[in-house]
């Protein structure tokens, strides 16, 4: 409307069954620039786009990670994807790591199914096919390399028999045969075929309550067509990982049901529960890993204006039922997870966070690295990794990387000055070109890679280390400075990463299978869990001077170097005079097939350059030394002069200035000068030559092809012959001007009369 709501023009942009349409439906908000009435904002069940031109033309917003996710499931692909489906925005698949530049973007990420997104389960034998659901029960099969999207929707068993479906329906795969699946209406579905046929293999498992089955009234307005009001329908389906037949239901009235013959016979166990309201939901079911008589359960009633949390343990399959503990629990709970190695960690997922307990839920912690407050409506665990992936209504996938470190984790663990919790495996991999432009600006969000290495996870404590709370950080600095403890280092200002610059640092030091150190680095400690990761590579080469931060030249700590060969080695921190060490392995890149000998025979050839690059170093150190002698000489010499026409002293002066140029043309066989500008010609150098053979060596996996070998005799050559020319150069003309220095007297601490105060 451009006069003020008296009369409109139709859209068709933001239409969603018009054609052109270009922004996605379901409208909840808008704005208008009360500067500029072009400008407009819309927000949708997809998303926000913005106009400049008052709806003629939209643009996406790329880069606001804050998708619905209903269901998340992982497959055991290397590296993994993670399955889920969005609110009215589809299901998708997308990698939890990527072995490409620039990070994880909207592009890796594949739509699998439109519509309300739910459940989205990857087929075990198959990672390119699965199923996907939406609304009202519609179920897919889905395959990725032909394009095929098959409905499988279950039929009714007989034409006078409706199915109910809820919104969200409950599925799951068979862990004994692949090609077995359970679907939920009101009835348990089970199909042997991957869906093209299916049997009923219960009863009605709901309440089967008229009154909570009116969806087809209208509610004033319009009825419900879109499914979202179905009721009496199970909404949870669990098969259990230990013993075949064994299947869990929740409905979304409040009924559990178990069979331990694959659907036989059913036992109705919910009446069990105590302190649970009648009819609340039953959003999750966990089989347990180490026995299949049990399962974790969760029950939601926040419906009905009931926020409390309600979380169940279930033995004997079903017959005894243990609410587990809900102090420090914030949130009506979605989702609950026993962790398939430690029975006492357990995860719980709330509506406002992320939960877990090390003793089966008698007591629980709130998980806050990384994980936002913010509904948490599923996890899925990819055992490979020992990785914990959320689903979340609100702030999308969340991954988190290896939480081994908090299996069978003790009190005693807290109190320890220094204590290795977990380490991964380090993984090897050759890192593909992004696809797309790789010049995105900041109009796409990336979602971060897990850091490449190994990954050590370590408890320190001590109230001499920082704390990583903002709150307890400063309440900790305030008892320490009223006691007089607080040391310098933690009364300094921030420096530009957000750290203090004297903050404590653990010393790491990785060791080969012959225990020689080969990589020392070290990394800021705090108190609590802490990581850190180890490259995966040795000690590198100290950057010549003027190339950029070297660490310091009295610094122990070198940059990395190359990446050492797959195989086992020991990593090992210390702190404040307590050490502890681990064992690590690093894997080699699953997509080669090489020979030990050949990733030996690359790294030995990377080490031997290595050795070439130091004397580079050295070469360049000696130059840059010697020049700035002469600089210094040359200012003294010119201090002299000052009312003093000596001409021995003229002669000198000249002498040092062409021992200067003649340092300075030594230093471009090596390398460009760092105050260079423009471009220049520099293939000639050592320093471009050297970069050339370890290229071609370290650009490949297996050892030094000829024509590398080529490049590496020609940057050794090229080396010698400027180590020759630097060596004949300080053997000659720098010899001759130290001589001519001391000759003359010239030093640096010079003598004088004493000085006497004035009268």
């Amino acid at each position: 409307s451009i006069d003020g709501g008296k009369t409109f023009e139709y859209n068709p942009v933001i239409d969603c069954c018009a054609p052109g349409n270009t922004v996605h439906i379901d409208n909840h908000a808008f704005w208008i620039n009360p500067d500029d009435p072009r400008h407009l904002i819309i927000g949708n069940d997809g998303g926000i786009a913005i106009s400049r031109d008052r709806g003629e033309t939209w643009r996406f917003v790329r880069n606001l990670p804050l998708a619905q996710f209903y269901h998340i499931r992982v497959d055991n692909e290397h590296p993994y994807n993670v399955y889920g489906g969005l609110q009215d925005n589809g299901s998708w698949r997308g990698p939890a790591e990527i072995w490409v530049g620039a990070g994880i973007r909207n592009l890796h990420w594949q739509e699998v199914g439109f519509g309300d997104g739910f459940d989205t389960i990857p087929d075990p034998e198959n990672a390119r096919a699965g199923y996907v659901m939406s609304q009202g029960g519609f179920l897919l099969r889905y395959n990725l390399d032909t394009g095929e999207q098959k409905l499988i929707r279950p039929a009714p068993p007989s034409p006078d028999v409706d199915l109910r479906f809820n919104w969200s329906a409950g599925f799951a795969q068979d862990p004994f045969d692949p090609a077995t699946i359970y679907y939920g209406s009101q009835f348990l579905h089970k199909s042997t075929d991957r869906g093209l046929s299916w049997a009923v293999i219960s009863d009605d498992l709901t309440s089967n309550d008229p009154e909570l089955q009116t969806f087809r009234e209208s509610g004033g307005l319009t009825p419900d067509v879109t499914a979202a009001e179905n009721y009496t329908t199970i909404v949870s389906v669990a098969a259990s990982p230990l013993q075949r037949g064994v299947l869990w239901v929740g409905t979304d009235d409040g009924r559990v049901h178990v069979t331990r013959d694959g659907g036989e016979n059913w036992t109705r166990v919910d009446e069990r529960a105590r302190g649970v309201p009648a009819g609340a939901w039953v959003p999750m079911i966990a089989p347990s890993p180490h026995d299949a008589g049990t399962a974790f359960l969760v029950f939601d009633d926040h419906r009905r204006g009931n926020m409390a949390t309600y979380a169940y343990r279930l033995d004997n399959y079903g017959q005894r039922w243990t609410r587990l503990s809900a102090d420090g629990l914030r949130g009506y709970a979605h989702s609950v997870l026993q962790d398939p190695v430690d029975p006492g960690l357990v995860f719980l997922g709330t509506e406002f966070g992320l939960y877990f307990s090390t003793n089966g839920g008698e007591s629980w912690t709130r998980f806050k690295a990384g994980v936002p407050t913010v509904s948490v409506m599923d996890m899925a665990i990819q055992q490979r990794e020992n990785d914990l992936v959320l689903g979340t209504h609100g702030r999308s996938v969340l991954v988190i990387d290896d939480y081994s470190a908090l299996r069978d984790l003790e009190s005693a663990d807290f109190d320890a000055r220094l204590r290795i919790l977990s380490a991964t495996p380090g993984q090897q991999y050759e890192t593909n070109p992004t696809a797309s432009t790789r010049f995105t600006g900041s109009g796409e969000y990336r979602g971060p890679n897990e850091p490449r290495g190994v990954l050590v996870t370590f408890m320190a404590s001590g109230n001499d280390l920082p704390h990583p709370d903002a709150e307890r950080e400063r309440e900790r600095k305030i008892a320490r400075r009223t006691a007089g403890d607080l040391v310098q280092s933690e009364q300094g200002d921030d420096d530009k990463n957000g750290k203090d610059a004297d903050a404590p640092k653990v010393t790491v030091r990785v060791r080969d299978a012959d225990g020689t150190v080969i990589r020392t680095f070290e990394h800021a400690i705090h108190q609590g869990i802490n990581r850190l990761a180890w490259g995966m590579q040795i000690d590198g080469v100290r950057p010549a001077p003027g190339n950029g931060d070297n660490g310091g030249e009295d610094s122990d700590i070198l940059p990395p170097g190359p990446e050492v060969v797959p195989g086992q080695y020991r990593l090992e921190l210390e702190f404040d005079g307590t050490t502890d060490g681990t064992d690590v392995s690093v894997l080699g890149d699953p997509r080669y097939d090489l020979d030990p000998a050949e990733h030996q025979a690359r790294f030995d050839t990377l080490v031997a350059l290595q050795g070439l690059e130091q004397a580079h170093v050295s070469a360049l150190e000696r130059i840059v030394h010697a020049r700035d002698d002469v600089k210094t000489l040359t200012t003294l010499i010119s201090k002299r002069l000052e009312g003093n026409e000596d001409e021995a002293l003229k002669a000198l002066k000249k002498q040092a200035t062409e021992v200067r140029k003649g340092l300075d043309g030594l230093e471009k066989r090596f390398r460009t000068p760092p105050e260079t500008t423009g471009i220049i010609f520099d293939d000639h150098e050592v320093d471009n030559q050297l970069g050339t053979a370890a290229y071609y060596v370290a650009s490949a996996t297996h050892a030094p092809s000829p024509t590398a070998e080529v490049y590496i005799s020609l940057a050794r050559d090229t080396l010698a012959s400027a180590l020759g020319d630097l060596n004949a150069y300080m053997d000659d003309e720098v010899a001759a001007l130290r001589a001519a220095v001391n000759e003359a007297g010239i030093g640096l601490l010079e003598g004088g009369d004493p000085l006497a105060m004035p009268q």
